[in-house]
């Protein structure tokens, strides 16, 4: 005999159970197959969060350490490093020009006997200027800048006696003496050693 159905419910023309739906068809469940498996495609919430790309990572530099300030013990250094280039650099100065503007002729070095003129006297235009040197040494001069290196010069030279002297004149390289102050280079060797292992003897002395 036949049962009376709940509303909502139907019977399967293939045989198989009847199923209540509420809202809609009944699912029907095929007995032979067993129930049938849901075909709707997963809700966008429902994606994993791994299938997600990942953005580029962010990293953060480190801040630069600040810089240290410097020490007493290395500012006290660096004075006297600077103290000792002043001095060193004075010392050669002093080597180097053995007498200066107002210098006397008595601060030559033993290279030389004697200047001429002495450093700080004043002399004629066409005075002669020399330079009396050492036994054993050898000379020439720069005056005013201009080389006066051998006899095509005007250069004197008696080395028996250390006399190395220039006088102007007509058709040398200096005619005459600047007015006021003149300024002198001897450029004085061992005759042994030569002319590259000179050392300069300057002096001023003023021309009328």
């Amino acid at each position: 005999m036949e049962r009376a159905l709940a509303p909502g419910t139907r019977y399967a023309t293939n045989g198989t159970t009847p199923r209540t739906v509420i809202g809609g068809p009944p699912e029907v469940a095929d007995l032979r197959t067993g129930p049938r498996r849901s075909t709707l495609a997963p809700m966008d919430d429902e994606v994993s969060a791994t299938d997600a790309p990942a953005g580029p990572a962010t990293t953060s530099s480190p801040a630069a350490a600040p810089t240290p300030p410097p020490t007493p013990l290395a500012q006290r250094l660096a004075i006297a490093g600077l103290l000792l280039v002043g001095l060193v650099g004075l010392v050669v100065t002093g080597v180097l020009a053995t007498t200066g503007n107002d210098s006397t002729s008595s601060a030559a070095p033993d290279s030389v006997d004697r200047l001429v003129p002495a450093s700080g006297a004043e002399v004629l235009t066409q005075a002669t200027v020399g330079i009396d040197v050492a036994a054993g040494y050898d000379a020439y001069l720069i005056i005013n800048g201009v080389e006066i290196r051998s006899a095509a010069d005007g250069l004197s030279k008696d080395l028996g006696t250390g006399r190395v002297e220039f006088t102007p004149g007509e058709g040398k390289p200096v005619t005459a003496l600047q007015p006021e102050q003149n300024c002198v280079v001897a450029i004085v060797w061992k005759q042994s050693e030569g002319p590259d292992r000179s050392e300069p003897v300057s002096w001023c002395f003023d021309a009328a």
